[in-house]
C-alpha cells in the first residue's frame, strides 16, 4: 500500500472506471453491455447514439487525466482539489 492516500484513491477509481472506459472505446462492448441489461440500442426510440458516443469520448479523455494523476499523484489534498479545476 502506498503512503500517498491520494494515489490510492485515484488508483481505486481507475480500477472502478476501467470497464466503462472499455465500453466507451468500443461500440461492440457498448452494445454488449446494453444487451446484458436487456436493452437493444437500435430499438430505443430517439436514442441519440452520436451524442452518446461523444459523451463517452469525453469520459475517455477524463479517464486519461485520471490515469496521469495515478502515475504522478498530487502530494497533498490541496493539490488534489486543484486538479479538478484544471483543464
Amino acid at each position: 500500500m502506498s503512503d500517498n492516500a491520494q494515489q490510492e484513491l485515484l488508483a481505486h477509481l481507475g480500477m472502478l472506471l476501467a470497464p466503462l472506459r472499455a465500453v466507451a472505446e468500443s461500440e461492440f462492448l457498448l452494445r454488449d453491455m446494453a444487451r446484458s441489461v436487456g436493452w437493444d440500442i437500435d430499438e430505443i426510440t430517439g436514442l441519440p447514439l452520436a451524442e452518446l458516443q461523444a459523451r463517452l469520448n469525453e469520459f475517455v479523455n477524463s479517464f486519461e487525466t485520471l490515469s496521469g494523476l495515478i502515475e504522478t499523484p498530487p502530494q497533498t489534498l490541496s493539490e488534489l482539489g486543484a486538479t479538478s479545476s484544471a483543464p
